[in-house]
């Protein structure tokens, strides 16, 4: 189905995002590919393949793309929450504040 797959390479990609190492984003890329998407099994599979602090990064960017719903950064300002748009610069509809 093309919505699973446009979901799986997103989440690769955000999965990769955290990982500075070309190799260790390669196995994640593998690891989730084999599990289907199933990011439990593909963490089980990642365990001693991945240095601890980079599965501990995956699975923190793991959570935050669920949270987020996988999400990419639109510019300035998207580091914000969505609650606390106005205070980061936005206004509650999406654009820029004039200050």
């Amino acid at each position: 189905m093309p919505s699973e797959t446009l979901n799986l390479e997103a989440r690769i990609k955000t999965l990769n995002t955290v990982l500075t190492e070309k190799h260790d984003r390669q196995t994640v890329d593998e690891a989730l590919r084999a599990a289907k998407g199933d990011m439990s099994a593909a963490l089980e599979s990642l365990k001693g393949k991945l240095p601890d602090a980079a599965l501990k990064k995956v699975a923190l960017a793991h959570s935050l793309a669920v949270w987020s719903d996988d999400r990419e950064s639109e510019g300035p300002g998207s580091h914000c929450f969505p609650m606390a748009a106005t205070s980061c610069g936005r206004s509650t509809s999406g654009g820029r504040r004039r200050v």
